[in-house]
């Protein structure tokens, strides 16, 4: 039976919030990520949302699209890569969009709700589509 190369089948919640892949490639797991939100704070809970339900990470189905919560991060942004150094609005919450191409991932996207809240924990639950295009 041939294995099918999965990205994250092992994920790492580390200090402010970062996290560590492994792939399933060979019988033994590496790290083949490394990835941190552009405005990492400690306490913002990065992919900790839903943990213990598991849905505080969403990948797409082929693996090149990854979506992070992080339902504590405070920013008083709106919309789409808006002003992430604002913390004036304490647990509002943040969405970060990762996408992986040849081999390099990087941040898409840093988003929050239309209307963010104090304590309104916007990324405490994350999903994507198979195609990776809808959040």
């Amino acid at each position: 039976m041939r294995r099918k190369n999965l990205f994250l089948v092992c994920v790492a919640l580390l200090g402010a919030g970062a996290i560590a892949g492994a792939q399933t490639s060979s019988p033994q797991l590496k790290q083949v990520a490394y990835l941190k939100a552009s405005n990492a704070k400690m306490g913002d809970h990065f992919g900790n949302g839903g943990t213990l339900e598991g849905h505080g990470v969403a990948i797409s189905g082929d693996g090149s699209t990854l979506a992070v919560g992080a339902p504590f991060e405070s920013s008083a942004a709106k919309g789409i890569n808006g002003n992430q150094n604002d913390n004036s609005l304490y647990s509002s919450g943040a969405v970060y969009v990762f996408i992986n191409r040849n081999n390099t991932w990087s941040q898409q996207a840093y988003i929050k709700a239309s209307n963010p809240g104090q304590s309104d924990k916007f990324g405490y639950v994350v999903s994507l589509s198979q195609d990776g295009n809808t959040l």
